[in-house]
């Protein structure tokens, strides 16, 4: 593990994690919290005050650092835990549903956290059911039923690329243009652009359609499956017609 045995405690210093429930000291504040668990990790009491500071900012606790955390929602519970999971800047980070608990903000926040680790070229293991969630933030992912790993590699690898249909970015359109399209088989607005799902056949006619409109063809690529659609295919349901969990 980071080079070491996993049977030593060296590479712990050197890692972060956050249960799907973290059990937290309800009588300390999160700053408190953060404070013991620096010292556990060995980190100058500078250090401490200023990354626990930097954290509980980042997460969005900075107004409730020195609020007990028995007054604390669970998604409140949440963000004091991801706060520790980081407190050691750890190059390896396990996430056990981080999500859970969250809100839209909370969420959108998490997956920041996420793609800033992997920005600055730290591992990040994470848990989810939440299928989207594993597709728009993991470069590997691993499916697991009753327990036991599955499949496991690149998004790039693993998912179908459907060369009859394609995937057609525009902007410059409005919605009640891409109501009238034929050949269209979905839409999704992106802000100010549409993510436009079309038949190989009718994307002539999708073009020309937008570009009369003075529109904007921004790309056009074959359309991938998701990766619910995989676990569906691979997966199916088991005996009784309940779907299986995937993490």
């Amino acid at each position: 593990m980071l080079g070491v045995p996993h049977t030593e405690r060296a590479w712990r210093y050197r890692a972060g994690y956050l249960p799907e429930n973290p059990y937290l000291y309800d009588y300390l504040t999160p700053q408190e919290y953060l404070d013991y668990a620096g010292r556990l990790f060995g980190m100058p009491a500078s250090e401490r005050r200023e990354r626990s500071a930097q954290l509980l900012h980042r997460v969005g606790l900075a107004e409730s650092a020195r609020v007990p955390m028995r007054r604390f929602s669970k998604g409140m519970l949440q963000r004091a835990g991801l706060a520790q999971a980081l407190l050691n800047d750890p190059e390896l980070v396990f996430l056990d549903e981080p999500m859970s608990g969250l809100d839209p903000i909370g969420r959108h926040m998490v997956k920041e956290v996420i793609l800033d680790l992997r920005s600055r070229g730290r591992t990040v293991f994470f848990s989810t059911h939440i299928l989207s969630d594993a597709e728009s933030l993991c470069d590997r992912v691993g499916l697991l039923r009753a327990g036991r790993l599955v499949t496991v590699g690149r998004l790039d690898d693993i998912l179908r690329i459907d060369v009859s249909h394609l995937e057609v970015l525009v902007s410059g359109v409005d919605a009640g243009l891409l109501e009238r399209l034929r050949g269209l088989k979905r839409k999704r607005a992106l802000g100010e652009r549409w993510s436009l799902e079309v038949e190989e056949k009718s994307l002539g006619v999708v073009v020309s359609a937008v570009q009369e409109a003075g529109g904007r063809i921004l790309s056009v690529q074959p359309v991938r499956e998701s990766l619910e659609d995989y676990f569906m295919r691979e997966m199916g349901a088991p005996p009784g017609g309940r779907p299986w969990e995937a993490a």
